[in-house]
């Protein structure tokens, strides 16, 4: 990543951090907090004009942390 697409990114996530205050903070404390296998993580999404709404459920497993792990270790570097 250069430089320019760094301060893209500091511009987008600034602007994205002020309209939605709640999810950074969820984010914040799901990173700070350790995911424990057989957490479960459940998502809705409602799209605008559409009565329906999607939903979905995982259950944290052993290679579920491996990965998560893995992508810490990844985005240290």
């Amino acid at each position: 990543m250069n430089i320019s697409e760094i301060m893209k990114f500091k511009g987008a996530w600034d602007k994205f951090s002020t309209a939605h205050p709640q999810f950074v903070k969820f984010l914040s404390f799901m990173a700070s907090s350790p995911i424990e296998k057989d957490t479960v993580f459940r998502v809705t999404v409602e799209k605008p004009g559409d009565d329906k709404q999607i939903k979905t459920s995982i259950r944290i497993t052993e290679s579920d942390l491996e990965l998560i792990a893995l992508l810490k270790s990844m985005a240290k570097k």
